[in-house]
């Protein structure tokens, strides 16, 4: 039986052909996004936007944590599109916003 070769860390992350090196790669890019999106709207929103999303046929995915942060970003579609164009030179067809609520941290030591 042959032994399974192995590599390092640094060799598997700068392979650009690895699966792992492309999620690595979409990351920083929806974290940049994220941020570029976050800039466009007014200050009270940004803490509730909880992460974005770009899908094949440009619709731009906004998540937040309620139905009420759901609806308050819905009035900022006319300024998230014209703004992304600007900016980033991105075309959205459309905005979708969804609602997660954030995940509830789950303790089980002993305090």
């Amino acid at each position: 039986m042959q032994k399974p070769s192995f590599r390092s860390l640094d060799n598997v992350l700068q392979d650009n052909s690895s699966g792992l090196s492309r999620i690595i790669s979409q990351a920083s890019l929806m974290a940049a996004l994220r941020e570029t999106v976050a800039k466009l709207l007014p200050d009270d929103h940004r803490a509730h936007l909880h992460g974005v999303s770009l899908k094949e046929d440009q619709s731009l995915i906004l998540l937040t944590e309620s139905a009420a942060w759901a609806s308050r970003f819905r009035y900022l579609e006319p300024t998230v599109r014209p703004g992304l164009k600007t900016k980033t030179g991105l075309t959205i067809s459309r905005v979708i916003i969804k609602v997660r609520p954030p995940a509830k941290p789950t303790f089980t030591g002993s305090v």
